[in-house]
């Protein structure tokens, strides 16, 4: 974990948030083997955005495949060791929808090898 103690809150649904978080580590427990990292960290880019990323030190993605990873079934991979474990092909387009509704962006990045970064940003809180 890499979040600052003064993080500022965030304006968006908790339990909304809560399962962006859940697919993406679940996912990231997925493609990742003994001895990989997973790290999740979250910081204020704007006076007006945080920007949260999950990461792994996993087996990552091609890069033909991460233009469309946030497509409904078209996350999953067309090797038998690309499918083992995975699920419907939903979580990713479902993050998405959770993500923009509630006013950010997500986007991926990865190489095979080296691992995937799932970025997405979520507006704070703006006291008055």
């Amino acid at each position: 974990m890499d979040v600052p103690t003064d993080l500022p809150p965030l304006l968006a649904d908790e339990e909304k948030v809560f399962r962006v978080f859940l697919n993406l580590i679940v996912n990231a427990f997925k493609f990742t083997r003994e001895g990989d990292r997973i790290v999740i960290s979250a910081r204020a880019i704007s006076s007006q955005m945080v920007e949260c990323r999950v990461s792994d030190t996993g087996r990552g993605i091609s890069p033909e495949r991460v233009p469309n990873l946030f497509e409904p079934h078209r996350s999953r991979g067309d090797s038998a060791a690309d499918r083992s474990g995975q699920g419907s092909g939903l979580g990713l387009s479902i993050v998405k929808i959770l993500v923009e509704g509630n006013g950010g962006t997500i986007r991926a990045e990865s190489a095979p090898g080296k691992g995937t970064a799932f970025i997405f940003t979520i507006p704070r809180e703006v006291k008055p």
